[in-house]
């Protein structure tokens, strides 16, 4: 399942979605949480400055996290309005109104907590706000930046895949092709050949009418199939020069050399037809 495909799932699968993200999106800013505080600890040891630790720890886990809860919505905006050549002057207004609406939110939420935490450090939330705007859509918009790329790489696989369905729709349609014009062919070819042939040597035309019946019944088996063995293609045409050898006697001649190695190998069906 793709992130960015999310919006397309059954309300459940979709939940699971969410959830994973979050996951992931803890995780990684579980990591930004030990780097900031390390961070600001070190600036205010430089400045001599005491380390009010439990203020400090609170505040960037306060900071991350809430951070951490719009990784899912912002995945799901990339995917609505995708950041590519055709759409950026719609998407791009829309996603600022969006994360600057995310930072109203998270302050919102967050500095009361803080200051129920620590009344004397908590500023006020419009405060807040203007002070950290820039650097929180800064933020949000390098998970929208990574968004946009997995949204890239989810589009040149379906590309793929499409193009490799497609190939392999045109190649059968042009075995099925072959198949419609190879069994008339031998048909009546051989149907002729073996009338012309009865009146002169019963048991080679008996012999033909054998060899395309047992060529047809190949043909037939291998619909469909778009690789057999190099030994199943030899047997192919292995009748089909038996056919010939039969009209044509001592005109036509044939030497196959083929290592037994290679029998196993697969190709396309007909592919060494003449």
């Amino acid at each position: 399942m793709n992130a960015s495909a999310s919006h397309e799932l059954p309300p459940q699968a979709l939940w699971r979605w969410w959830l994973r993200m979050l996951g992931w999106a803890f995780l990684v800013y579980t990591g930004l949480v030990v780097l900031t505080t390390v961070q600001n600890a070190v600036i205010s040891i430089n400045e001599g400055r005491h380390v009010l630790w439990p203020l400090l720890l609170t505040n960037r886990v306060l900071e991350e996290y809430s951070c951490a809860f719009f990784v899912p919505p912002l995945f799901l905006l990339v995917h609505g309005f995708p950041l590519d050549r055709i759409h950026w002057r719609r998407s791009v207004p829309v996603l600022l109104v969006a994360t600057s609406g995310f930072v109203v939110v998270k302050y919102l939420g967050m500095q009361p907590v803080l200051h129920w935490l620590f009344p004397q450090h908590a500023s006020p939330i419009g405060i807040a706000i203007a002070t950290n705007l820039l650097a929180v859509m800064l933020d949000f918009w390098g998970v929208i930046a990574v968004a946009q790329a997995l949204e890239f790489y989810r589009q040149a696989q379906e590309r793929e895949r499409t193009a490799v369905a497609l190939r392999e729709r045109l190649t059968q349609a042009q075995l099925d092709s072959l198949r419609a014009q190879l069994a008339p062919h031998f048909l009546y070819n051989t149907l002729n050949g073996a009338a012309t042939l009865l009146h002169r040597d019963a048991a080679g035309a008996d012999r033909m009418l054998t060899q395309l019946a047992d060529l047809l019944r190949l043909t037939l088996t291998s619909r469909g199939a778009h690789e057999i063995t190099l030994a199943e293609e030899l047997g192919l045409v292995e009748r089909y020069l038996g056919i010939m050898q039969l009209r044509m006697g001592d005109r036509l001649r044939v030497t196959m050399d083929v290592p037994e190695t290679e029998r196993d190998a697969l190709v396309p069906p007909f592919l060494l037809q003449p």
